[in-house]
């Protein structure tokens, strides 16, 4: 089950090719590593829209959290 987490797919998957594992499981593992990364730019994305405006003032993780659902 661990191949399938996207932090750990990339490095899991191309060890177990050579086992030749069934196809489901690596399109399964490529799928949820696309997903995580569309997931993590996203995020990133709206953090910096708003964290760009407070240059000089220290971000908190509870402000990251406020950015990331902000409506705007």
């Amino acid at each position: 089950m661990v191949e399938y987490l996207s932090l750990f797919a990339p490095i899991v998957m191309p060890a177990r090719l050579a086992f030749e594992p069934p196809l489901w499981q690596i399109l399964a593992s490529l799928i949820s590593v696309f997903i995580f990364s569309a997931l993590m730019v996203w995020m990133a994305s709206r953090i910096y829209r708003v964290g760009i405006l407070n240059y000089g003032k220290k971000s908190t993780l509870k402000d990251m959290g406020k950015w990331i659902t902000a409506k705007y």
